[in-house]
Parts: C-alpha cells; structure tokens; sequence
C-alpha cells in the first residue's frame, strides 16, 4: 500500500503523517522507516526519563498521559503525537530535536551526542592519554573504542560556539558538565562546511576499529544502524580533532 506523507512542522526538523496519522521524522525530509524510528524515539525517551530519575508512571502522570500509553512509547510500539512529543520534552526538560536523530554538523548536535553518550555508558572522565585529552568511559567493553576515537574532546568543545537562538534548555543541560564557550577560532569555523561532506567519504571499513567487528558493534549498539549511526559520529569529532590539533601546531 502506497503511503501519502504530509509535512506537518519544519522549524528544526520534520514530522512526517502518514495517511493512517502516524507521526514520523526526517531530518532531511525523506522519510525513513517508521519501526526504526520508533524504537530510536523510545529508548531517547526511556534515557531520559531515567536521567531524570523518574519512573515510566510519574513521567506519565505529570505529562498527563496514559502509563500504558507512555510505556509503548518507550518499547517504540507506538509513535507519540505532536502534541505529546512538545509535553514529553517539556517533562524531559529537553528540547524536541534532543529526541531525533542528531546533526552532527552543528555545535549543539555534537554536544548533545555527547550528551546522549552519557547517558548510555555513565559519567564520562577527561583524562590525558600520551599527551591528548580523552574521554574515560567507565564500561570496560567499549572504552578502547572510544578513547581511541574522541581524541581532544575538551578541547574541541572549547572552540564550539552556540549560534544566537539555540535552545537555552538544551545549552543548561549540556554546560552543567562541558564547558561550551560561546567563540569559535576563525580556521575551525572555515572547515565546518566540510565536516559532513568528509565524514560521509570516511564511511567505510576503514572507520571500523582494529581488532572489532561489526558483530561487537551491533551486540554493543543493540542494532547494526546504531553501530554505523556511532560510527560516523566517531569519525566526524576525529575529523575535527584533526583540524584542531593541525591548527594548534601551526601557531
């Protein structure tokens, strides 16, 4: 059966009804598939509310939903309206777009990667590895990949700027562990155009650690489009390091 799609909000991103008034997202308008992106919807919410310290009956109860209702929302069996996704997120404390899929070409959405990160695999310590800044995650299972990957994090996030109009909520969320100063050094900021475009050529086995597979990728993501959806997260902020740390050494 073929599907009708109507755009119903393009702000900062885009919710997709289909003919039977289902909601689903796409950060680029085309719409993906709808199961996937219930099951990503709800495990976002399911972090969430567990960073909030709530439990599924009283994040219902002060959203003014049903539990059962929140509960399939969580077990990505149903897609939450409009209208509840702007009450999930005001119960969340969150902005709307910290429950899709992140862009990763903007300050705020590699900043609310690594967000999302914490709350996966727990409070995360900058430590110093043979003279670069990393991140120390506390599960034993993933910490070589991401230590070998996120290189100078911190430092990174020192030259990411908030553009005028993001999401304060998010911003206060974020800054209470990363420091995010609001100025970016002119050479990094020249290179940000090309972020997406060089990720998307580094998609390749090559992206895969050594000594991994994609079989540990998927055990450890939950489903093979989380293993390459991290990945290329991982290749992006490696990118950018390298920009960063090339920038450092020409001064």
């Amino acid at each position: 059966m073929s599907m009708r799609w109507t755009t119903v909000s393009d702000r900062d991103f885009t919710l997709m009804r289909d003919e039977f008034g289902n909601y689903s997202h796409s950060a680029d308008k085309t719409p993906i598939r709808f199961q996937e992106q219930k099951k990503i919807l709800g495990n976002r919410i399911k972090r969430l509310r567990l960073y909030r310290e709530m439990t599924q009956e009283e994040a219902a109860e002060k959203t003014g939903i049903n539990a059962t209702l929140w509960r399939h929302y969580e077990y990505g069996l149903k897609m939450p309206r409009q209208e509840n996704l702007k009450k999930i997120a005001q119960t969340l404390d969150v902005p709307m777009q910290m429950l899709f899929p992140i862009d990763t070409c903007t300050p705020e959405g590699i900043a609310t990667l690594l967000l999302n990160m914490q709350l996966q695999f727990g409070s995360m310590e900058i430590v110093e590895v043979d003279g670069s800044v990393s991140l120390k995650f506390p599960k034993n299972e993933f910490s070589k990949t991401a230590t070998d990957t996120l290189h100078t994090v911190k430092q990174l996030l020192d030259k990411i700027t908030w553009d005028d109009g993001v999401n304060l909520t998010a911003e206060r969320f974020l800054c209470s562990r990363y420091a995010v100063p609001r100025e970016m050094g002119a050479e990094i900021k020249e290179k940000r155009e090309l972020w997406k475009e060089i990720l998307d050529g580094r998609m390749d086995e090559s992206s895969i650690p050594e000594g991994e597979s994609w079989l540990y990728l998927e055990d450890t993501a939950g489903s093979i489009e989380e293993a390459t959806y991290r990945l290329k997260n991982m290749a992006l902020l490696d990118y950018i390091t390298e920009c960063y740390k090339a920038k450092k050494e020409s001064q």
